[in-house]
Formats: C-alpha cells, structure tokens, sequence
C-alpha cells in the first residue's frame, strides 16, 4: 500500500479529487504473509464517475513499476503511460488534431527537456522544481502536505474497508487487513494417485 500504491492513488486523487466513497477493497498478499502485494479498490464519485486502482508487486509481466491510467467517457477512451497516451474517439476532433479511431503522442513528442538527468525525466524535472522552490523560497507549490493528506485518507479508508470485506457475521475483525494466504492445496491428480 505504501511502497506502490500510494503512487498511483496519489495520482488519481491529482486527477479526479479525492473519492467521496472507497468500495470493494482487497489487499492481499500473494509472496509475503503480513504485508500485501496487491492492493485493489473501487472509488465512486457523488458526480457519478467511478474507478478501480489495482497494483501488484507481484505481477511478472511487468520488468518495472507502470503507472497505466485509462479513462472511459461518452466520446471515447483515454490511455495514458510515462512513455505516450493513446486516445480513441467515436468520432473526430479537428480543432485539436484528432481523427476518428486512434491517436497516439509519444512522450518525446512533448516532454520539455530537463539541464541534467537523474532516473528520468519526470524524476529529474520533480527535483528541479523542490530545488527551485528552496532557491526562491517559494512556498506557493503543485503539491502540498494538504493534498498528501488526501492521498493518506484515501489509504486508510482502503485498508478499512478491506478489514470489513474479511468480516464474516459472528466473526471478530481480523487486526490485519491483509487477506491470508490459503495454504497450497495438492492437485487433483496427486489426490488421485496418492
């Protein structure tokens, strides 16, 4: 939750706001007993959007972290990574050079360059900007202990809704949200032939 996932809901509460309710939540673990590995949550907005955040550690697929960001809208679809974003619409967009189908921007396309480069671009430009704002004594910036906090509420109400998620009628809360692992069963044909 607070290694990958805070990232990623951080950046949905940037872009959307802060959820007004956090629903089916899971945090399980899948390597490790007390700590989860993948964390999932559904956010509802009172506006009438709605959103899954799902983040695995674990999953093989990916060589490294990978923020994917897919938006649904009565036009289309976006699709967003750190390396383009791809937008598919119904129906063309000439005032903003888009035409009917898909369209994809390359982060090359667009990203402004950076005067020295330290685990990315984006990591570089966000340390140039703390640096930037100590050297100027600026205190007027994108992100805020206010707006951390959101992310630090979202947190806490995904972890609470999961420990309820665990909760069987007549049953006492587990202490840890983490979904337990079920200890491996033998396959059936072991079962078979043993």
């Amino acid at each position: 939750m607070y290694e990958f996932a805070s990232h990623c809901i951080d950046l949905t509460v940037y872009l959307l706001g802060q959820p007004d309710r956090v629903v089916g939540s899971i945090m399980q673990g899948i390597y490790s007993s007390d700590v989860e590995d993948l964390v999932s949550s559904t956010f509802i907005y009172n506006n009438g959007c709605s959103g899954a955040v799902m983040v695995n550690w674990s999953d093989e697929t990916y060589r490294k972290p990978t923020n994917i960001v897919t938006i649904f809208g009565t036009k289309g679809k976006i699709v967003a990574d750190k390396h383009a974003y791809k937008i598919f619409l119904k129906e063309a967009d000439q005032n903003n050079g888009f035409h009917k189908g898909w369209n994809t921007r390359y982060i090359t396309d667009f990203a402004k360059s950076v005067r020295y480069y330290v685990r990315g671009n984006e990591f570089t430009r966000q340390l140039d900007y703390f640096v930037d704002c100590i050297e100027q004594k600026r205190t007027d910036n994108i992100s805020s202990f206010a707006e951390a906090l959101k992310t630090d509420i979202v947190m806490e109400e995904i972890t609470k809704d999961a420990a309820r998620s665990l909760v069987e009628e007549g049953v006492t809360p587990q202490t840890s949200p983490v979904l337990a692992k079920e200890p491996k069963r033998p396959s059936m044909w072991r079962r078979i032939f043993k």
